[in-house]
């Protein structure tokens, strides 16, 4: 069994290999705290899914980062719970590299 740090690595791996992100592509899409909103939409996920029920259509609306297609968003929540932390853990990683990059650019 893969350890948490191990399971969040490769997702970003994946991020960035399957999905072409990269530092740069972050900087210039994700500069509106688009990486945070994400985290904020999955977890809220996490924690609605664990009282059984589903995020509301007008709260999910507020939740989704600007720009990210509805079908996006709902794929990562489609996810179980190990799923979306292993995303929520990648768009950490990646918001730490987009903010190191944007100090030193």
């Amino acid at each position: 069994m893969k350890t948490g740090i191990e399971l969040i690595a490769q997702e970003r791996k994946e991020q960035i290999e399957k999905h072409g992100r990269s530092v740069e592509s972050d900087v210039r899409s994700n500069n509106e705290n688009q990486l945070l909103s994400g985290i904020m939409m999955l977890v809220s996920n996490i924690v609605f899914n664990q009282t059984g029920m589903d995020i509301p259509d007008e709260a999910f609306e507020d939740l989704r980062p600007d720009g990210w297609s509805i079908t996006s968003c709902r794929k990562m929540m489609s996810k179980d719970a190990v799923g979306q932390l292993k995303v929520i853990g990648a768009f950490a990683a990646a918001e730490i590299d987009r903010l190191q990059y944007g100090a030193e650019g």
